[in-house]
């Protein structure tokens, strides 16, 4: 830490020193000039940083889809196993087709049990079908953004100043409007370290195990059941034509009728 005191020292006084003849003088330099030269003097300390060997930041992420024999079976010791890892579920879901059981899992784990527990994952396997694992090292983004966000925060403070300084209304809002827009960049670098302090503090498995489910087939009927299946639904028709007959009792007494009178003509 002395070194980089040593080191940036020059620069962040040389930065001071633009600020303070930019706010006596304002001929040789503007408040965003000034701003300027601390964000150059942290982004050089960013680096000398980096070069001392600061922690690196390294995301970790794996994506793996296999085959199981019992996914009940498996997504219980899978579930098991990440307990006992002291890693997270952060996602579960399961689904089925008409084929296929499927559990897709999001595991957030340290990054030093990564490797590990993802080795016991796959012990679970029958046919293992994508294997995927990527490292991306965002240690310079890291310290990068850190040293943005030490600039924007000291060009604020500065503006602050201005702002108590400021005597017309015309200055009251420039300095408002740029407070306003360098609090923006502050919040957005504030997000972004946000996002990679959870990415690299917890590795991450993306698993998805599936069982195949056999199709069942219905059996076509034998010959004799056919037949049996034949002689039932002829009786069941012949049955429903006698019930049909009765329904039809009042055409029958119509008929009966006509047929009477007919007889009683030709016989007079």
């Amino acid at each position: 830490m002395k070194t980089i005191f040593r080191h940036s020292f020059p620069l962040l006084f040389g930065a001071s020193l633009l600020f303070f003849s930019g706010c006596q003088g304002q001929q040789e330099m503007s408040v965003n000039e000034a701003a300027a030269s601390v964000d150059s003097a942290e982004t050089n300390v960013a680096k000398e940083q980096k070069a001392e060997g600061k922690p690196t930041h390294v995301i970790r992420q794996a994506e793996v889809k296999f085959k199981v024999e019992n996914l009940t079976a498996s997504t219980q010791r899978v579930e098991t196993l990440v307990e006992h890892s002291g890693a997270t579920l952060a996602n579960s879901n399961q689904h089925q087709t008409d084929d296929t059981r499927t559990a897709d899992f999001v595991i957030r784990v340290q990054p030093e049990k990564f490797l590990p527990l993802l080795q016991q994952i796959q012990k679970e396997s029958m046919q293992l079908d994508v294997r995927t694992i990527t490292t991306d090292d965002v240690s310079m983004e890291f310290v990068d953004l850190e040293a943005r966000k030490k600039a924007k925060l000291a060009v604020e403070q500065r503006f602050m100043g201005l702002l108590k300084e400021a005597k017309t209304i015309q200055q009251i809002l420039e300095v408002e409007n740029q407070l306003r827009t360098i609090r923006e960049e502050i919040e957005s670098a504030e997000a972004r370290l946000t996002y990679l302090q959870n990415q690299t503090a917890l590795s991450t498995i993306r698993l998805s195990m599936y069982q195949v489910v056999p199709v069942t087939v219905p059996e076509e009927p034998g010959f004799f059941t056919r037949v049996l299946e034949a002689v039932s639904t002829g009786w069941e028709l012949l049955l429903s034509l006698l019930i049909g007959c009765f329904y039809l009792w009042p055409l029958w007494l119509v008929g009966a009728g006509i047929l009477i009178y007919l007889r009683k003509r030709s016989l007079a």
